[in-house]
């Protein structure tokens, strides 16, 4: 046993001794690991129905968990409280209302939009695990900013979610995913959503001066003014919209296009970043009312080649 003893003595030595060559302190090695393995403090909420509900990070992935309709709506609140950074990911298919929302759909449970505004705009990420968030209901005709998330900013990711049985509808700037993104990313995101507005609608993000990627809408746009695409209503410039597709109809009155109504391409000669639209494709019909910027890929087209 002593012997034992002191060969285990010996292990733990050589194990200091490596760590101080290395100039790498033990207690920070430790710390280190117990850091990557601690969960996420518990965060609550008041929800729209008045009830309190905590958001935990079961896992200690860095993601709090979303596994129910309560806890979405927990997790806007935050978001919209001012707690605009944190992470989350859906543990479940989330389903807010019953059946198909629809603009004449009477006693749904109300969706108010994630990241309100400029101040408050979104910069987590939410990943949502190849699950599908169905049944949410937001109708305002009259006010800006419609869909899963009012606005989305720099650093923040919405990745890996479908969003369908749902029925967004706002004045300017609606989309299935975010209804503007400054700077933010969509990636492998699928809408379903039947989306309504004046200007600036796309089945993923209205508004877009952020990157999009893997991305799909499969629903029809129509009754709707202009800048209306099938992936974004309208691109700022120094944007990525790359391997998405759009199969649904498109209808309005002028800057109508299969992925994106109006594309600002920026200018090398100005020295502006240049927009890339690259491998996308669109199988649905566009049809305007008035013949004005219409094309089967971008309406209106600023600037350089894509």
């Amino acid at each position: 046993m002593k012997t034992k003893k002191n060969f285990g003595r010996k292990l733990v030595g050589l194990a200091l001794a490596v760590l101080m060559v290395l100039s790498v302190s033990p207690m920070s090695v430790l710390s280190a690991f117990a850091a990557e393995n601690t969960q996420l403090p518990e965060l609550s909420a008041t929800i729209d129905t008045g009830a309190v509900v905590a958001l935990k990070d079961a896992d200690g992935d860095g993601f709090y968990d979303i596994g129910n309709a309560d806890e979405l709506y927990a997790f806007a609140a935050l978001v919209n409280g001012g707690n605009n950074k944190i992470n989350a990911e859906l543990t479940a298919d989330i389903v807010v209302n019953q059946g198909i929302m629809t603009e004449n759909t009477a006693n749904a449970r109300v969706w108010t939009p994630i990241g309100e505004g400029y101040e408050k705009k979104f910069h987590g990420q939410l990943d949502g695990n190849n699950k599908t968030i169905s049944g949410l209901y937001y109708n305002e005709p009259e006010i800006d900013y419609a869909g899963l998330f009012n606005t989305i900013g720099s650093g923040a990711v919405v990745k890996n979610l479908t969003i369908e049985n749902s029925f967004f509808q706002g004045s300017f700037y609606v989309g299935g995913i975010a209804a503007a993104s400054w700077n933010g990313t969509v990636r492998n995101c699928v809408n379903k959503a039947t989306l309504k507005g004046s200007s600036y609608i796309g089945g993923i993000v209205g508004n877009n001066g952020g990157n999009v990627r893997n991305c799909a809408n499969l629903v029809d746009l129509n009754d709707s003014y202009s800048y209306i695409g099938g992936i974004t209503g309208c691109n700022t410039e120094g944007v990525v919209i790359e391997n998405c597709f759009n199969t649904g109809d498109i209808n309005g009155h002028g800057m109508l296009g299969g992925i994106s109504g109006y594309n600002n391409s920026g200018s090398v000669n100005s020295g502006r970043l240049r927009t890339r639209i690259v491998n996308c494709f669109n199988t649905g019909n566009i049809d305007s009312n008035y013949g004005d910027y219409v094309g089967g890929i971008v309406g209106k087209y600023q600037g350089g080649a894509s």
